[in-house]
């Protein structure tokens, strides 16, 4: 959440080339928001997690994440 994961994304800014694929689905460049938002792995985490909280969850950035958390810790 803080861009410090190893994705290859962060790792090519640290001047570290390589072919980029997300290493859960392989349909996808392996970036941050795609690891966390966008992995149809992930989808389904994050469903089992609205469920649990019984809300629903529409993630554009990674600002509406902390929001959700925040509103789950005051529950």
């Amino acid at each position: 959440m803080l861009d410090k994961m190893p994705t290859d994304e962060n790792l090519t800014s640290r001047g570290c080339h390589m072919p980029s694929m997300c290493s859960l689905c392989h349909e996808n460049e392996e970036n941050t928001f795609h690891l966390f938002f966008l992995c149809p792995y992930v989808i389904q985490i994050w469903n089992w997690f609205a469920h649990s909280l019984n809300c629903t969850l529409q993630f554009q950035s990674k600002e509406d994440i902390w929001s959700v958390c925040k509103k789950a810790s005051n529950q």
